[in-house]
């Protein structure tokens, strides 16, 4: 058998195609009259048309359902198709009305030439058993119309006005078939042929139109015994009787022995209904086979069933929908509400719920509710167990139909007490960690794997020049740093050491202002060592960073040349060199002496020793960049350090300082030259040295220099 809703969807075909022709008997009848064509009554002179009033009824008639039919839930339609019923019903009662009190309307022929008669009897008027069919036919719309999933009632009462009308029809048409036309005769008007044919199909019509689920339908649908007795016997004695009637008929006065006629009618009915009796034992006994195996099929697989649920660690219980009491339990549920077995069987369910904010009884209804409207509940529920302690299960409630119960709910709970307080404990730390995170006089972030903000507490914002912590999250921490390559540096630190403290930071606000901030990070990772970001804690050392550049500056720098004292240079120079041996990195110290001194301060007084001095100290800065370390260690010596220059670069860099004091000696007018002797120290990262190893190589170098401009100048 087909499913339902292709059921509903052939009878519906049924339907429109039964009352297009119906429509189409109608519209056909009035153009005969109108054009004063016959054209059923051309068959035979005793057929008689339609009259207009029938006419018009089957028009309103069929109009009526298929308003319904082509579109059941649209206000307009139904609307219409009430209409056009009540304007049916209207009619037929009138025509009904007249018949009993002898009174002949002419305005029933609609206005139309009526030049027919079948003896007494005048073509032109409605049937009184024409009416009362009608009056069916339109009750039967009426109810369709009304009918909806709570008054199934209403649709069987509409089949059954369907069948009543198309009975009718099939009385009318088989007394056409015998050549003896029913309720004819008197003066009670026939029922004209195309009248008869149209309430067959406005008959099946309606009865289609009330869908599979209305008698008689239902009756003939799905796979029960009755239902396929039903398909298959009642066509075919249908077809038998009507079959055997007119052999009968047709050969019964012709035939000289109507005995032996009888009997092989009878015999011929037997044979007919010993092969339906076969067929169907053959097919229902094949069924019925089919539905013990799977009938013990089920019954094992309920079993096995039963006991998987019996053994499942979530509690179960199923709970009658009509009236919320518990029907069955399984083993976990009781232990979980510390029942004993069966004791829950027949209780409400509200004696496991308890007060929450809402009593044990408005739990239950809501549950209800929700059941009834979405099908599913799941959430938490406060539940009482019988020694009266209270305890949070976490619940799983669907609904379905149970062969035996009705409706029912099916219900799997767990005990969540021991998560309900852990969430608790870790709601109370998260409160508490919030009032810190946002009372916190530090800076508190989190970047992600891309670097990107997800969490920063209300000083951190202020520092970067933020009101609100909001306008940091989602942006990237790159935007703040003032040089991307110290971002990279901190993150190649953090990937070695996976947590640094008291690291220095570059930064700068969201305006541009240069900050100078502290960091105490570490990298956060899974549990595969998976970068995910890194959190840590900052701090604005940018006064403070001010300050000690301001006391460095005092107590770095030469107060004669304002170049970086012994100090100042042991401080930096110290620093560089720790930096080079963590990067593996190179490094030189250029040791200078400048030549001469002594004469010039001898001959010439210090102050013009002084002049050279610091004339010397503008040629080194002049030949070396800002971020070299230039120093004056005392006297006529001096120190470099440039910043990051390889070993090819030397010579570049010895040969500039050079051209520098050339051409400071080629433009001067002073009464004495400028000049220096040099020496290189390298730190090689193989092999480490300190400082004063470096000083040493390098002062060795530069008096060998010196001794040999001396043996030059002699």
């Amino acid at each position: 058998m087909k499913s339902e809703k292709q059921q509903k969807i052939n009878l519906k075909r049924i339907a429109q195609a039964s009352l297009f022709l119906v429509a189409l008997i109608s519209v056909v009848s009035f153009l005969g009259w109108f054009l004063g064509v016959l054209i059923v009554t051309r068959l035979r002179t005793d057929y008689i048309p339609i009259a207009p009033s029938t006419a018009l009824c089957f028009g309103l008639l069929s109009s009526s359902l298929l308003a319904y039919v082509l579109h059941p839930l649209s206000f307009v339609h139904r609307r219409f198709a009430v209409f056009s019923a009540c304007l049916t019903f209207v009619l037929a009662s009138a025509i009904i009305i007249g018949f009993f009190l002898n009174i002949s309307s002419e305005a029933e022929h609609l206005w139309l030439n009526m030049p027919l008669s079948v003896g007494n009897v005048h073509a032109g008027h409605m049937s009184p058993l024409t009416a009362v069919a009608f009056l069916t036919g339109a009750t039967g719309a009426l109810f369709l119309v009304f009918s909806s999933q709570t008054r199934v009632r209403f649709k069987n009462s509409a089949a059954f006005a369907g069948i009543a009308v198309g009975v009718f029809g099939c009385i009318v048409l088989v007394g056409y078939a015998y050549g003896t036309p029913l309720l004819y005769g008197g003066t009670i008007i026939p029922v004209a042929l195309p009248t008869a044919v149209a309430f067959v199909l406005s008959g099946l019509g309606l009865t289609a139109a009330a869908g599979p689920t209305a008698l008689p339908f239902s009756v003939f649908t799905g796979q029960t015994v009755r239902s396929q007795l039903m398909r298959s016997f009642l066509p075919a004695l249908i077809t038998l009787i009507l079959v055997d009637g007119l052999l009968y008929m047709t050969t019964y006065t012709k035939t000289v022995n109507p005995a032996l006629l009888s009997s092989l009618l009878a015999i011929l009915s037997v044979l007919v209904v010993t092969l339906l009796i076969t067929k169907m034992s053959k097919s229902i006994g094949g069924q019925i086979d089919k539905a013990h195996t799977d009938f013990a099929r089920a019954e094992e697989a309920l079993r096995l069933d039963s006991e998987i649920i019996s053994k499942m660690e979530e509690g179960v219980f199923l709970v009658r929908a009509a009236d919320l009491v518990i029907a069955y339990t399984n083993p976990k549920l009781e232990r979980i509400f510390g029942y004993g077995q069966g004791e829950l069987i027949g209780e409400n369910i509200s004696i496991l719920n308890a007060s929450s904010g809402t009593t044990p009884v408005a739990t239950a209804h809501d549950m209800a509710t929700s059941l009834r409207e979405a099908g599913v509940w799941t959430g938490e529920v406060r539940n009482r167990r019988k020694d009266g302690t209270l305890f949070w299960c976490s619940g799983t409630v669907s609904s379905f139909e149970h062969p035996t119960y009705g409706i029912v709910w099916l219900a799997l709970y767990e005990d969540v007490t021991g998560r309900k307080q852990m969430e608790e404990e870790l709601r109370k730390a998260e409160a508490e960690y919030k009032n810190l995170f946002d009372a916190s006089l530090d800076g508190i972030y989190q970047v992600n794997a891309e670097g990107v903000f997800i969490r920063m507490n209300r000083a951190g914002a202020r520092i970067f020049g933020h009101e609100d912590p909001s306008e940091m999250i989602g942006r990237n921490a790159l935007e703040y740093w003032r040089d991307p390559k110290d971002r990279e540096a901190f993150r190649q630190e953090l990937k070695i050491k996976k947590a640094v403290s008291a690291y220095h930071m570059a930064a700068r606000k969201m305006n541009g202002e240069p900050l100078e901030l502290e960091a105490s990070s570490m990298m956060i990772e899974d549990e595969n060592g998976n970068f995910l970001g890194i959190k840590g804690i900052l701090r604005d050392i940018t006064d403070r960073k001010r300050m000690e550049a301001q006391l460095r500056e005092f107590s770095f720098t030469d107060a004669l040349t304002g170049l970086y004292n012994r100090r100042g240079f042991y401080d930096l120079a110290d620093r560089e060199l720790n930096m080079a041996k963590r990067l593996k990195r190179s490094m030189y110290i250029l040791s200078a002496d400048m030549d001469g001194l002594k004469a010039i301060n001898d001959n010439l007084g210090h102050k013009e020793g002084d002049k050279a001095l610091i004339m010397i100290a503008n040629i080194l800065k002049k030949s070396f960049r800002n971020v070299d370390i230039i120093a004056r260690l005392g006297g006529d010596e001096f120190a470099v350090v440039p910043i990051g220059i390889t070993k090819t670069d030397t010579d570049l860099v010895t040969a500039r300082l050079q051209k520098n004091f050339d051409i400071f000696n080629a433009g001067e007018s002073e009464p004495w030259k400028l000049s220096l002797s040099t020496g290189l120290g390298y730190y090689d990262h193989e092999h480490p040295s300190s400082l004063d190893e470096l000083l040493v190589q390098a002062d060795a170098l530069m008096y060998e220099q010196k001794r040999s401009k001396r043996e030059k100048e002699h």
